[in-house]
């Protein structure tokens, strides 16, 4: 019925996303290899200091060390202001603006307020020191407290959040302790490009197979990953080939945001063990799989495991689909698809004539004819393209008749059982 296509299986060594043959009807496409390299788009400018005012304010925010340095400040403040008194806690917001001006006065910013930003940088070092040293001071002062969730610029144009994990009672009665609040990972978002997740500092890779990293030299490692929520954003970052400057920015944000929170000493793993230590091992996914990728350290170049948003972008301009859609879909409403090519993963489920086979999902069942019998084996699942024709009446092996979803077969790639997600 068509001639065979071959798809380039992805060179990496655990995931192949659409392996296995292609074919399609009449016209098929050319054979080519899937190159799902990372592409170089122009960043987009982004300025997330225009608000900032003052000398000290515009560096801080400048410089994604000393934001970072500033958040963890910022944190250590409130803890201090939970657990001091309420007349203790005026005495302390009036400390800090005293500390402020004298930070200010000691580095050199005073009256420096509209001073080119390249007149500010020698102060950093200066700065910095003052920042770690009243960090320190506070924490000394606070064995215990609420770390308060408040988003703070870490890198150009990303927020990071602490997701707080609340204390729990250590013994009974009048013996019990309040174990000090704590927290394992981050919430994170871009909003230039309208993409969140969430951030874990220091989690194992599994040695298991089902582990989609356990074939990479991060198996049995303790490493940062940033798994990015699964939305409309993401998937046309990955679909566009456009994430490499994404996660470089978004590596730079987490790392330097983790090694701050280590110095809290609240920050824990998935076993609620204190983090002593973070490695520059970095795994990036999206929270469904749809795309994995990693690095082995702070610089290196991302290894690409798996982006199957663009790997469905192939398959749709190699077999001319004008809609993806669920099966689901197309069983509630046919002629609303009617004389478009449409695609959808499916399973073929048996031929019932020379050229006409049934295919399946749950809750649906898809006529399709012009289907050679000698294509398909039994119950695999495929990427399915057709063109909608309307419904067809179809007879059961039990003898009753079901109206089902009717296409035209254009074309197919076989996914061994990969493509099956969402």
């Amino acid at each position: 019925m068509g001639s065979v296509v071959r798809l380039a299986v992805f060179a990496t060594v655990f995931a192949t996303l659409f392996a296995g043959t292609v074919w399609a009807q009449q016209t098929a496409p050319t054979a080519r290899s899937l190159n799902l390299k990372q592409a170089a788009p122009t960043a987009r400018p982004l300025n997330p200091c225009r608000s900032a005012r003052g000398a000290a304010a515009r560096l801080i925010c400048a410089d994604p060390d000393l934001a970072a340095l500033d958040s963890i400040l910022t944190i250590a403040f409130r803890d201090a202001q939970n657990d001091a008194s309420l007349d203790d806690r005026s005495l302390l917001a009036k400390d800090q603006l005293a500390w402020t001006r004298e930070r200010n006065q000691k580095c050199g910013l005073i009256g420096k307020d509209y001073v080119p930003l390249a007149g500010l940088r020698p102060a950093k070092q200066c700065v910095e020191d003052a920042i770690e040293a009243r960090i320190a001071e506070l924490q000394d002062d606070s064995q215990t407290g609420l770390i308060t969730p408040t988003p703070a610029p870490i890198a150009k144009n990303v927020v990071i959040t602490p997701v707080v994990r609340s204390p729990v009672s250590i013994g009974s009665g009048e013996s019990s302790l309040q174990e000090p609040s704590a927290f394992q990972q981050m919430r994170f978002g871009v909003p230039a490009d309208g993409i969140g997740g969430i951030i874990d500092c220091s989690i194992s890779v599994s040695d298991k197979s089902a582990d989609r990293l356990a074939s990479t030299p991060l198996r049995g490692k303790s490493i940062l990953r940033i798994a990015i929520d699964d939305d409309a954003n993401s998937y046309r970052t990955f679909e566009n080939d456009a994430w490499a400057p994404l996660l470089d920015n978004l590596r730079t944000a987490a790392h330097s945001a983790c090694a701050n929170a280590l110095k809290t000493g609240k920050l824990r793993n998935a076993a609620n063990e204190q983090i002593s230590d973070l490695s520059d091992m970095t795994a990036v996914s999206s929270a469904k799989g749809l795309f994995v990728a990693y690095s082995t350290g702070l610089n290196t170049p991302w290894i690409l495991q798996a982006n199957l948003p663009m790997a469905r972008k192939k398959v749709k301009s190699d077999l001319g689909i004008q809609t993806w859609l669920e099966p689901s879909q197309l069983t509630r409403n046919p002629y609303f698809f009617k004389g478009s090519v449409v695609g959808m993963i499916i399973q073929f489920d048996h031929m019932i004539s020379q050229d006409e086979a049934v295919f399946t999902r749950p809750g649906a069942q898809i006529f399709v004819s012009g289907v050679s019998s000698t294509l398909f084996q039994d119950k695999e699942m495929v990427v399915l393209a057709g063109r909608v024709i309307g419904n067809k009446g179809v007879i059961s092996p039990s003898g009753s008749e079901a109206l089902l979803p009717a296409l035209d077969y254009v074309g197919a790639y076989k996914c061994d059982n990969v493509c099956d997600g969402p």
